[in-house]
């Protein structure tokens, strides 16, 4: 999948032309002058942070979002996904280290939607993180070890919470009818 440089800005979306509507990006480390670059290759040599917000038009306030997103995303070790508001507000990270296309989730975070939340955590590092290029989708790996599982949503309600696990890995799509949707199977 190729991604093309937003003109003034260090954000890559897959149509700048469609930008209103763009809800992910990717924001290489290290300022680049080419104007596309390839999702998988970004991906197998860690070059930079995948940033996920919600769609709006920004019209002439790309740079400055785009700038608020790099400087949050490198505030920490390690992040590689970054989940934001309308506003370029971190609202969750998720940190990978390695490079090749299976690498290592680090750190994890807990995604909260309304009663539901999503916790995904490495448990002993060996949680693995890819991109399948032919699904243009990234997937963590669902891991259990001693009772522990990589990946829970518990729900709460007026019983109090209860954990429901998911039937496979986590994915993030990033094209489709869902870009940017956290999902498992």
């Amino acid at each position: 999948m190729k991604l093309t440089l937003l003109p003034g800005t260090n954000l890559y979306i897959t149509d700048p032309s469609l930008s209103a509507k763009a809800v992910w990006g990717f924001i290489p480390r290290r300022t680049s002058s080419d104007q596309t670059v390839d999702l998988a290759d970004t991906w197998n040599r860690a070059l930079g942070y995948y940033v996920f917000f919600p769609a709006a038009d920004r019209g002439s306030g790309w740079k400055q979002f785009v700038d608020q997103l790099k400087e949050q995303m490198g505030a920490g070790t390690n992040r590689r996904f970054g989940f934001f508001n309308t506003h370029g507000n971190g609202l969750d990270f998720l940190s990978v280290s390695g490079t090749g296309n299976e690498q290592a989730l680090t750190v994890g975070d807990t995604f909260v939607f309304r009663n539901i939340k999503l916790q995904v955590s490495p448990i002993q590092s060996k949680v693995s993180a890819t991109f399948d290029n032919a699904s243009s989708t990234f997937k963590i790996a669902r891991l259990s070890s001693g009772g522990v599982d990589s990946a829970v949503w518990t729900a709460s309600g007026a019983g109090g919470a209860r954990k429901i696990y998911p039937l496979g890995d986590l994915k993030i799509p990033v094209s489709g009818p869902t870009p940017g949707t956290l999902m498992t199977e």
